[in-house]
């Protein structure tokens, strides 16, 4: 319970959300890089001229894996016939 409370609260208040993660210390930038979220906010930068500072092939690339193993993780756990 602990840790799913500290792994959430780090998801909400270290999400580019609330501000650019150029104020935050280069520490936690480097934890912000590896939330998904981080790279949502950036692939929508386009559209809201917000700067994250980070390149847009990189995010695409970040999100593209990240789905890929997702897919792989979830298709091996579900049986085909389990989707009938």
């Amino acid at each position: 319970m602990i840790i799913s409370n500290v792994v959430s609260f780090a998801l909400v208040f270290l999400a580019p959300i609330y501000y650019p993660p150029t104020y935050l210390p280069r520490e936690a930038r480097l934890m912000v890089l590896m939330l998904p979220s981080m790279h949502a906010a950036n692939m929508l930068d386009i559209a809201s001229d917000v700067a994250y500072g980070i390149d847009l092939r990189l995010s695409t690339i970040y999100m593209a894996t990240l789905a890929m193993v997702l897919t792989i993780v979830v298709a091996k756990k579900t049986k085909s016939k389990d989707l009938y």
